[in-house]
């Protein structure tokens, strides 16, 4: 059972739906752990992300970056999902929380 309602930034979704089939599987495996255990999971970021979190899918090479809503405590937001390769989803992150 979810203790905490998802909620997507726009162009994650976007990011989500190109994922391919089995890719959409691993990541939903990881998104029910966040919509489970909140903030608990996860390995907090450091830098101009500070207070975000990542999972690392590390057979997919893909991160899934969350934070906890600042104005719902029973929410996360859902900030980007994608491949780490140079860093690429953390810089997509930094724009999308400007």
């Amino acid at each position: 059972m979810s203790k905490y309602q998802l909620n997507w930034f726009a162009q994650a979704a976007k990011d989500f739906k190109k994922l391919d089939n089995s890719q959409k599987i691993q990541v939903s495996r990881g998104l029910n752990k966040i919509a489970t255990m909140g903030t608990q999971i996860g390995k907090p970021l450091i830098g101009n992300l500070i207070g975000l979190r990542e999972i690392k899918l590390l057979r997919l090479g893909l991160r899934i970056v969350f934070a906890q809503n600042g104005n719902q405590i029973d929410v996360i937001d859902i900030i980007a999902v994608g491949k780490r390769a140079d860093g690429e989803v953390f810089d997509v992150v930094e724009k999308r929380i400007k």
